[in-house]
């Protein structure tokens, strides 16, 4: 463990008179949490398996990368100060951009470890009582949690002592806390939207696409917010000249945070406040009481044999004919048979089923239709019948958008030739073939 990991962990295990009361072992659940911590150092982040990591050595020091991560974020929140005059709009800026990375971050970074059924098969069939293993769980999440939030908030908190003094620090972590719960929530509710509509067996292929899109959201807004912002004069918004603004929670925790620093309250301002405070533990509870019980019996579902599965393994027949004859025409119509035709297929059925893959790969497609929409909104001057007649205009962008396209290509065929299931090569080397060049091709 790194020295992160090491002071949360120290900082959390403070209350274990408190745990010991609540029939919770505090030595098994230091084991748990140092276990359960070292794993997180070795596994790689979301934005790691964003682009191919080439690195044959072990992955030791994941949770700093992942804090690095963060602390950039927290810099490019500083973006939201330069809004405005006053400090509420661009605190609520701040919450605003801080509740939506705070949750992309937990969906993308923290998905493999919420839903990671191990521990079912591993601790409780040990001499572990249930509060021991949940305390654990809980613990787990909170420090991972804190992990984020500590270097996230950092940058806007020195910002907001810079404009309101140190009056405002005590409200400023009040409220990033309270926001924090917020999130939880919406990550929540989100996990249980998709298991009510995906079954248990497709909600990991629902994760990636959503981190996928996420992915895809975050480089767009990078890209084109602040340039937004400046066109449409942001520096000089007042956030209460907007309709129905007392409706957003990002205000609250903005209006709670600005009264608080200099203790002056008014009707509005009240408001504010009990809602920055009611909301997010009203969440808590809802996700405690009613979320909790109904996504852990979803997520015991996803570890075991699902009837989904179990329906497909009975022998009955899927249709799967349309999808496999469309396969074979376009490798009949692009090879010459023997090797390659089942080397084309392969890489097909593999292309559609690595989730590694997709990870890697998709984004791509994404990040070309940003520049496309970024050319598009710096050139003011650029129409439709630019393309049609081929100005000279127009072929600079058609030739920049065949480039920036064949960087998928590029990114595809660096990635088709790896695999996280690598162990499956030998697959290859007992089939009878002469030489590979055929099945690479």
């Amino acid at each position: 463990m790194n020295v992160f990991d090491t002071f949360f962990l120290r900082l959390f295990l403070l209350a274990g008179p408190v745990f010991a009361k609540l029939n919770v072992n505090t030595e098994q659940l230091k084991a748990i949490l140092v276990a359960k911590l070292t794993m997180d150092n070795r596994r790689p982040a979301a934005f790691q398996q964003l682009r191919r990591a080439r690195e044959k050595k072990e992955l030791n020091q994941a949770t700093l990368k992942t804090m690095l991560v963060s602390l950039v974020m927290g810099l490019l929140f500083l973006f939201s100060f330069s809004l405005g005059n006053d400090l509420t709009t661009k605190l609520t800026a701040f919450f605003s951009m801080f509740i939506f990375m705070l949750a992309a971050t937990l969906i993308t970074d923290f998905t493999s470890v919420l839903i990671d059924t191990r521990d079912n098969l591993i601790i409780l069939p040990k001499p572990i009582n249930d509060a021991t293993f949940v305390t654990a769980r809980l613990l787990h999440i909170a420090i991972h949690i804190n992990k984020l939030l500590l270097p996230m908030g950092l940058p806007a908190l020195v910002a907001v002592v810079y404009y309101q003094g140190v009056g405002a620090i005590l409200p400023f972590i009040l409220m990033l806390l309270l926001a924090t719960l917020l999130s939880i929530f919406l990550i929540n509710a989100i996990y249980i939207l998709i298991l009510r509509i995906v079954p248990t067996s497709g909600f990991q292929t629902v994760i990636s696409y959503l981190q996928i899109a996420l992915a895809i959201v975050i480089y767009g807004s990078y890209q084109l917010l602040p340039r937004m912002a400046e066109e449409a004069g942001m520096d000089k918004l007042n956030i209460l000249e907007i309709r129905h603004i007392a409706f957003y929670p990002p205000y609250w925790f903005a209006d709670a945070c600005s009264s608080l620093s200099v203790l002056k309250f008014g009707e509005s301002n009240l408001y504010s406040l009990l809602l920055a405070i009611g909301v997010p533990f009203a969440s808590i509870f809802i996700v405690v009481k009613y979320f909790a019980p109904a996504f852990n019996r979803k997520l015991s579902m996803i570890g075991s044999n699902a009837p989904e599965l179990r329906k497909s393994a009975s022998g009955k027949h899927v249709d799967t004919c349309h999808q496999l004859s469309l396969t074979e025409r376009l490798a009949s119509a692009f090879t010459r048979g023997g090797s390659e035709y089942m080397g084309f297929i392969f890489t097909w059925k593999m292309m559609s089923r690595s989730r590694d893959f997709k990870m890697k790969v998709y984004p791509s497609f994404g990040y070309v239709i940003v520049m496309m929409v970024l050319m598009v909104f710096r050139s003011k001057t650029l129409s439709l019948s630019d393309f049609s007649q081929m100005t000279a205009h127009g072929k600079t962008i058609f030739l920049v958008v065949v480039y920036f396209s064949s960087l998928i290509l590029f990114t595809a065929l660096g990635q088709v030739p790896f695999s996280e299931k690598h162990k499956a090569a030998w697959l290859f080397l007992i089939s009878p073939l002469q030489t590979p060049g055929n099945v690479i091709s």
